[in-house]
Formats: structure tokens, C-alpha cells, sequence
């Protein structure tokens, strides 16, 4: 069954030793110090929860065809006293009710001279050990008889003893039995439905709940495989892992071992392996044994097994590792190195006491000191090796490393070594150079890159004359291949003359590159267009400009954007005799900016100085109401008023007028803007009834009023 634990914590690690030795039972340490055995490793320090003032019963049974075996505990370490002292009944009920009374005398734990009588039977089972220790090793605890002090000073004592009891019976039935913690029903019919009742068998001054449990008896199931169980082989060990399942299934597992591929198995572990955490903690429990009584590449194969509360092995998780050997041979020792060539390096280096495993030496190179090399050996140079020249070294790449492999493939880095290569050989002379002058005086030269691989940049030169002394232009390394120059353009001089030369990593100089000229002509820029007229009507804006007749330009570009925009878009591409432009493409009530710039023959584009801005408006006037029709209604005794409209912007309405007998026209009523239709039925008699209509909108805008449409109405005969 699972234990329960509070201050006894198990954290498994079972590390099987080579030739280890039978040893002698262990006793338990007490609860306040650790201590590991070939099987496991206790953590202690975990804080004991008060008691809670009662205990229930926990049970559990295994079926078999012919008996059934209960195992029970208390959920306290009290009530574990208690039950001690007075001992357990049990009671079974069949499935037509009848209720047996299995013990005469409460079942109870052994007392001393029994239990030498089992260790003197098998004295190498530990779990006897512990189990006596946990009744009789506290002498306070043992000859107490009310078992009060136990929720009291003695609680941390009695928590561990506890625990250690639970752990015993969980491994070996035997034990179980001798703990007064197992019972075995062998008058059971095969296939029949039994419930078990066990309770105290003595007085209730502490509460203890009787458990109960229900079974079937038949042969049962072997409990499921550990999870997740992994073996990594290692230098001379083997590393077996695994993570307990999440039922709780199994109190402690076995880890067995196959040198023959699983025709046989031998346990390397003296005692059964408990994976307990703290409650306290969150952590995984995991399950380990280090296996160091391997050979190295030789494959091994291996099982781990649960065990239940009734002592049952589950179901084997098999997982098979080999070692290897993992130990590097000693790191080389290297010592400085030699340039023996233009770019060739020679590299020494010993090896103390060489292994009788050691394969050969590889040499890498990088830029770095301290990471990203590369090796330059393709293959292993000879185990007697101890120089080697590098017939490509270069500057860029000054840091080596000499390691030393063994025949398992285990290396050992030397510590860098700097190789310096003395270059006294200049640059190539640059090629390629070039230039163009543009119409504000500004010169761009273009040039090819040298191909040497330590070139640091280049210096540009520049002189009025091919036979005048050349003047630096840049002060410091030019890493460019392109740089940008300023002349005037308006000299005596006609050309202006360029020159460069490489630089590489030693600051060593190339020959100078042949000069080139580039023409210093002088540019007219044509003369900047300047707008006249800005004129911002209803639907369009109407511009107008000047420029010079004299500048031979090719064509007007205008632009235009609204206000607050950054790009300017390209509204017309105009002729040269173009002076005005009108802009329909408007909406009103928004700001738009103007530009314009004039192109010459060379394409050069010389803008206007300042642009200009223009807001189509709104004035209000809106087109009249035509076709306005009126009739007397005789069904209704009102005139009906018809009229024609075309559809414009939202918040349209009308307002009809009447005038009566040639009075003045007032206001007789407002009208959606969707209605072509008003019947007046607000008639003030006979007489001359005239009408007119007139369309606005809720910004204020308004048409004319319409021609007036009369009705006659006559009076009674």
C-alpha cells in the first residue's frame, strides 16, 4: 500500500558498487540527521503537521483464487500507537449478509522473541531491522502505556518510527504480518464478492475509523510497468532512471540486470528502492541506480520492476545502455609559433605520458580566441606528431588550437596559441576608378576592391593639375569604395584631377592608381518658376506662373498634396509655353498646396521657391426646384403639389410658400428632402391660392425660389 508519510522522506538513489558485501541488517537513524545505504538516501527537515485528533483505517486486499490478502494502516502516527497496543478486528461480510468474525484474538504485533526467531531465519533482510526499531528502538516510546506523549513532545519521534513501519510492511510481507499490519483469509470460494470491516480492537479514548474494502476472489492482474524509464550509459556506469506511476501502485521498486540478453536476470539492488517526495515540495519523483560494475561497450540489458503494498512485483520496464569511455586524453602542450614562410606558420607543441588510446592530433584556426574554430587537418595527423606547419596562415584568422583525440573519439583542446605572420608585401594598386560631376559641383568616384583579404581601406587624393603635387582628401582610412567630393564649379581651372591608393592591415601602401580628369563645366541651371494667380472657385482651383523665356527648358512638372501631407504627387507633366493650369479634381472645404518645378535640357529640376495653397468653396447656392405643379384635390378638398429635383448632398430639405388672394408669400411648411409631394389641406376659403418651393440644406446653403403656380377656388352656387 502507499505509505503515509509526513517528517520520513525517501528521495531514491541507489548507486550498486563493484564486489559489494552481504552487510549486516541496518537500523534506522533518527529523524533529525540523513544517511545513505547502497539503496537510498533520506532527507529529514520536512515540518511535522499537528495531529488531527483522529485516525481513519486504510485497507486494501489482493484476491487469489483460494484466499485474500488485507493490508491496513492508520492515517496517523498516533493512532499507529494506539492500534499497537490494543490491536486490530476483523469481520467479513458474504453476499448474502451473514457476518464472520475472522479473529478470535485482535491481531496485534509480535513481540520480541518472534522476531528473533524471523531475523535468526533470514538474517540478511533489512526490512526485520527497521520494523523492530520502529516498535522497540525508542525506549520511552516502547515502555510507554498511554500513548498521550505521542501528539505531544514525542510527535517527531513517533512520526519517523511511523514511517519507517510503513516502509517495512510495504517490502516484505513477512514483516507486514509481524507489524500486525496483514492478514490472509484462506476460507474464501473462488469467484464470490466478500466485504472486510477492520476496526480497533480495544477502547475509542483516541477515534480510530474502521476500514473497510470490497473483493472479489480471483487470480489477479500483475500490477503496469514503471513509466518513463531511460538507461544512459556512461563512463564505466550506467545510469537507470525512472518516475514512479501516478496511482501509487507501488511502494519500492528492483532493478534487475541481463549480461546474457534476457535469458537471465540478476537484482543489483541489496534493498528494495522507495521513491518518495516531500508533500511540501514540488518536485518529480524520480528513481535512480547507477550501475558501476559494467565493462565499457559492452551492452547490458535491464528491468525495473514495482512492488506493491502486499510485497508483489508489477510488470518489468526493460531498457537496454552500454558504457563508453568518456576520459580525454591529456590536453596538448603548445608552445609558440614560427613564421617559416610568406604566409606559413609552424606549430610545436608535447604530449605528457601519451595514452595507449591516443589516435592522432587535429589543428584548428579561427579569428577568435575563444570561440568559432575550424579545422584545418582533414584528417587525424600520426599520435607521434608533435609539429605541424600551417602552409596558408593569414592574418585574419591568428588564433590555433592543437587537440588530441583518443580512439573513442574523446578530445582534449590545447589552450589558443597567436601566430603572427610579418607582411611586408604591399597592397595591389587600385583599379577602376571613376567619377561624374553633377550641376552643384559634386563629384562621385567609384572604384574596383582589392582582392587581398587584409586590405584596411583605401586614401583619395585630388590636385588641379596632373603635374601639381596630389593633396589627401581623407585624414583618416577610407573602408569605401565610393566617396563623394565638393568643387567649385565656376575656376579658371577646366579640370579636376583624382588619384587613391589601397592600405592594408600592416598600414603598408600601394602604388598610386593612374590619375583621371573630370571636366569642371560650368551649369546654368534654368531660373526657378514663380506662381502669379491662385484663384479657388466652387469645383476647381485655377493656377497661374511665369518663367524665364530664355532658359532652355524641356517641361513643367506640377505637384500638389494636401495640407499637412509629406509627399508630394505629381498633378501634370505641362510644355515649356504652358503658363496656367486648372485643377477640377477638388473637393470643397479641403486645403491643397501647389507646386511646380522646371526641367532642363539635362534633366536638371530647379522648383519654385515657395508653394501656394487654395480652398475650394462652398457658396451656398443650390439649383432651383423645376417643374412645380398644382391641383385641387376633390377627394381630399386640398391642393396637391407636385415638383421635380435632383438628388443632392445629405441634409436637403424643402420649404413651401403660399400666398392667398395676392397677398405676401409666407411660409406654410418644411419638407423631407426625399418628397416630391405635399397636399395643402390647410385651406382658408375661397379665392387665389399661389405657391412656391425652395430647396436648402442644414449647412445654409438655398436655391432660388421657384416660379410661382396658382389654384383658383370658387365658391358655392
Amino acid at each position: 500500500m502507499k505509505p503515509i508519510l509526513f517528517a520520513f522522506t525517501i528521495i531514491s538513489l541507489c548507486i550498486l558498487s563493484a564486489g559489494s558485501q552481504a552487510q549486516d541488517p541496518p537500523v534506522p537513524p533518527p529523524a533529525a540527521e540523513s544517511s545513505s545505504s547502497d539503496t537510498s538516501a533520506m532527507q529529514t527537515g520536512t515540518a511535522i503537521p499537528p495531529d488531527p485528533g483522529y485516525a481513519l483505517l486504510k485497507v486494501l486486499a489482493r484476491p487469489s483464487k483460494d484466499s485474500i490478502v488485507l493490508r491496513w494502516a492508520p492515517t496517523t502516527p498516533h493512532g499507529w500507537r494506539i492500534g499497537n497496543r490494543f490491536g486490530y478486528s476483523i469481520e467479513r461480510r458474504d453476499p448474502s449478509g451473514q457476518t464472520v468474525l475472522l479473529t478470535q484474538q485482535p491481531v496485534m504485533p509480535w513481540e520480541v522473541e518472534p522476531w528473533t526467531d524471523l531475523l535468526n531465519a533470514d538474517s540478511m533482510n533489512t526490512f526485520i531491522g527497521i520494523a523492530v526499531y520502529a516498535l522497540y528502538g525508542d525506549t520511552v516510546l516502547a515502555g510507554d502505556t498511554t500513548g498521550q506523549d505521542t501528539v505531544g513532545a514525542n510527535i517527531e519521534t513517533n512520526t519517523n518510527l511511523f514511517g519507517y513501519a510503513l516502509f517495512a510492511a510495504d517490502n516484505d510481507p513477512d514483516v507486514a504480518t509481524a507489524l500486525g499490519l496483514r492478514f490472509v483469509d484462506r476460507s474464501v470460494k473462488a469467484g464470490v464478492r466478500y466485504s472486510y470491516t477492520i476496526s480497533l480492537a480495544g477502547p475509542q479514548t483516541y477515534r480510530i475509523d474502521a476500514g473497510t474494502v470490497d473483493v472479489v476472489a480471483r487470480t489477479p492482474a500483475a500490477g503496469p510497468p514503471p513509466k518513463n524509464v531511460v538507461a544512459v550509459g556512461g563512463d564505466g556506469s550506467i545510469q537507470v532512471r525512472w518516475e514512479p506511476n501516478d496511482e501509487g501502485e507501488y511502494s519500492a521498486y528492483n532493478v534487475y540486470r541481463s549480461e546474457n540478453r534476457g535469458r537471465t536476470y540478476d537484482r543489483l539492488n541489496p534493498t528494495p528502492i522507495a521513491i518518495v517526495v516531500p508533500t511540501n515540495r514540488d518536485i518529480p519523483g524520480l528513481g535512480i541506480l547507477i550501475d558501476s560494475t559494467i565493462i565499457n561497450y559492452k551492452r547490458y540489458r535491464y528491468q525495473v520492476r514495482g512492488i506493491d503494498a502486499f510485497g508483489e512485483l508489477g510488470k518489468a520496464a526493460e531498457v537496454e545502455a552500454m558504457g563508453r569511455d568518456m576520459t580525454p586524453p591529456p590536453q596538448p602542450l603548445v608552445m609558440n609559433a614560427e613564421q617559416v614562410g610568406k604566409s606559413s606558420l609552424r606549430m610545436r607543441w608535447e604530449m605528457v605520458d601519451p595514452p595507449g588510446d591516443l589516435a592522432g592530433f587535429a589543428i584548428s584556426r579561427s579569428a577568435f580566441p575563444d570561440s568559432s574554430f575550424k579545422r584545418i587537418t582533414r584528417r587525424l595527423l600520426p599520435k607521434t606528431a608533435r609539429e605541424y606547419t600551417d602552409e596558408k596562415a593569414n592574418e585574419n584568422e591568428p588564433y590555433y588550437i592543437v587537440a588530441a583525440f583518443d580512439t573513442a573519439g574523446n578530445m582534449a583542446p590545447s589552450f589558443p596559441l597567436y601566430g603572427m605572420l610579418i607582411d611586408t608585401i604591399p597592397p595591389a594598386t587600385p583599379k577602376g576608378l571613376r567619377g561624374t560631376v553633377d550641376s552643384l559641383g559634386r563629384v562621385t568616384l567609384r572604384w574596383n576592391r582589392n582582392r587581398e583579404r587584409n586590405i584596411l581601406g583605401y586614401r583619395v587624393l585630388r590636385a588641379n593639375a596632373p603635374d601639381h603635387e596630389f593633396t589627401q582628401l581623407t585624414g583618416a582610412i577610407w573602408k569605401d569604395t565610393v566617396y563623394v567630393d565638393s568643387i567649385a564649379i565656376n575656376t579658371l581651372t577646366r579640370n579636376v584631377y583624382y588619384r587613391i591608393a589601397a592600405v592594408n592591415t600592416r598600414f603598408g601602401h600601394s602604388e598610386m592608381s593612374p590619375f583621371i580628369a573630370l571636366s569642371r563645366r560650368a551649369i546654368q541651371l534654368p531660373t526657378a518658376p514663380v506662381f502669379t494667380d491662385v484663384n479657388a472657385a466652387e469645383s476647381s482651383t485655377i493656377l497661374r506662373w511665369a518663367t524665364n523665356s530664355g532658359d532652355k527648358l524641356r517641361s513643367l512638372i506640377l505637384f500638389r498634396k494636401t495640407a499637412g501631407a509629406d509627399r508630394w504627387d505629381t498633378l501634370a507633366t505641362l510644355s515649356r509655353s504652358v503658363d496656367s493650369y486648372t485643377d477640377r479634381a477638388v473637393v470643397l472645404n479641403t486645403t491643397y498646396e501647389y507646386q511646380i518645378a522646371a526641367v532642363d535640357s539635362n534633366g536638371t529640376a530647379v522648383w519654385a521657391e515657395l508653394p501656394v495653397q487654395a480652398r475650394p468653396f462652398d457658396a451656398g447656392v443650390r439649383p432651383p426646384v423645376g417643374n412645380v405643379k398644382a391641383v385641387l384635390d376633390p377627394e381630399t378638398k386640398g391642393i396637391q403639389l407636385e415638383w421635380t429635383y435632383a438628388p443632392q448632398e445629405a441634409g436637403t430639405y424643402f420649404v413651401v410658400y403660399r400666398s392667398v388672394n395676392d397677398a405676401a408669400f409666407l411660409q406654410l411648411r418644411s419638407v423631407a428632402g426625399s418628397a416630391r409631394l405635399y397636399v395643402d389641406r390647410e385651406l382658408v376659403g375661397e379665392g387665389s391660392y399661389r405657391y412656391r418651393i425652395q430647396a436648402l440644406t442644414h449647412g445654409g446653403a438655398e436655391s432660388p425660389m421657384s416660379d410661382p403656380v396658382s389654384v383658383q377656388i370658387a365658391g358655392q352656387r
